[in-house]
This record gives C-alpha cells, structure tokens and sequence, in this order.
C-alpha cells in the first residue's frame, strides 16, 4: 500500500513536469491504476485459489516491480496509461492475496483480530511513510519526479525476498462432508 500511496502523492507533479499533461488530467490517468485494480480483484482471488497465493503475491510484486521500472523511461501519457493498467493487475494480485495469506497463517481463530491488526498496522505505517521517503528521494536527485519508479522497485525486491521466506497461509482446501 505504501508504494502506491508515495506514487499517488507525487503522481500529478510527475505528469505535469515530465508528459506535459494538465493537472486535470494527470489524476484521471493515475485512475487507470485503480480501474484495473478493480476489474482485476475477482480474477486475482481466484488466480490465488489455483497457483497458490504465495506465487500469485509474488508473480504481482514482479509485474508491478517490472511495470514501474519501465514507467520510469515513458515519454507519453499514452504510455504512462498503459504502464498504470498493468499496475493495477500486479497490485490486485498482491493486495487480494496478502489479508487472506495473513489471516491463515494462524492456527489459533481467536487470534484472527490480532493478526488482522497486524497486518493493517504495517500496511499503513508503510502508507504514511512511503511519501515522506519518496520526497527525500526526489529532492536528492534534483526534484526528478520520475524517481518514483524506481524508489518503489527497490522495496518491491524487499518484499519478494520475505515473500520467499513465507511457508504458511495457502488456502486450505476443504474436503466435501460425505
């Protein structure tokens, strides 16, 4: 969440500056993101249910990491709109997958709260840091908004090294009553 909480906040300025667009129309092509997260959320459930969550988390994380490094060298707004709605995919199957996988990692369904907190807590802790670490980025590197496609992709490679390391909370299959 927090990588496309620090995009969201920058994403206007990195328009304007770098495609030339209106600032009217730079928040309507950030939406192409959302649009495809949710036409793409049923499908990311069930892609989840059939090759397993953990692949299908980790399969996002490469499509979206993959997708923002190439948004970094688009010329276009055209481009950028492409790039946005194969985003929004990749964060569908990481963000559909990621509460369930959480929430079956407990054995104990009195904990369930607590590992819903938990996973809430981080996600957005990462919200309300991810814009301050992607202006200091940007302000390093001379107010070069499109910084903000590779800042994420560099924790994109944090998140599949955990990801590899997850063991539990696959979907448990549930055998028919007789």
């Amino acid at each position: 969440t927090g990588y496309y909480d620090g995009i969201g906040t920058f994403f206007t300025s990195y328009a304007v500056n770098e495609l030339g667009v209106s600032e009217g129309f730079a928040p309507t092509l950030y939406g192409l993101a959302g649009v495809t997260f949710i036409l793409f959320a049923i499908p990311a459930g069930f892609v989840g249910a059939k090759f397993g969550r953990r692949r299908t988390i980790i399969a996002g994380i490469l499509l979206f990491g993959i997708d923002m490094v190439l948004g970094y060298f688009v010329t276009s707004s055209t481009q950028m709109g492409i790039v946005l709605a194969i985003s929004g995919i990749g964060w569908a199957l990481i963000n559909v997958n990621t509460l369930p996988m959480v929430i079956d990692t407990s054995e104990d369904e009195r904990l369930l709260g607590t590992y819903t907190g938990l996973y809430y807590l981080a996600s957005q802790i990462g919200s309300a840091i991810a814009p301050g670490m992607m202006g200091t980025v940007i302000d390093l590197f001379g107010s070069n908004f499109k910084t903000i496609f590779i800042t994420g992709p560099a924790f994109f490679v944090l998140g599949l090294i955990a990801m590899t390391l997850v063991t539990r909370g696959e979907a448990h299959v549930k055998e028919p009553a007789a």
